[in-house]
């Protein structure tokens, strides 16, 4: 399974960009969308980054928010609970040589 994804994630890529800032989610509807629109809001070309989001199984709206912005991230989806981390995979499907990891916190707790 892993491995189609990773292989999946590869096609898709067409040249390298400078950074890759890698987000993984897990029932994060309340925070996920502010926390990519602060990633496209931040002052630099879109040309030169790429946001991979790993949504690790979730049942909430994640699926529905993540769709919002298809065309402007990517999105590598996983069971939940499957054998490896969730913030593992985008390393591999990274097109940067710089990454950037997202973890959104919430009321001083990590959530992911």
């Amino acid at each position: 399974m892993l491995r189609k994804l990773f292989l999946a994630g590869r096609k898709k890529r067409v040249a390298r960009v400078p950074v890759s800032v890698l987000v993984d989610t897990y029932n994060h509807e309340l925070f996920l969308e502010d926390a990519i629109r602060s990633v496209l809001g931040q002052d630099f070309p879109a040309a030169d980054r790429e946001i991979v989001v790993v949504d690790d199984g979730s049942t909430d709206r994640t699926p529905e928010i993540l769709s919002k912005f298809a065309d402007q991230i990517r999105i590598l989806r996983k069971p939940n609970g499957a054998r490896a981390v969730p913030s593992t995979m985008p390393f591999l499907n990274a097109a940067a040589k710089s990454l950037s990891f997202s973890t959104v916190m919430t009321g001083g707790r990590q959530t992911s």
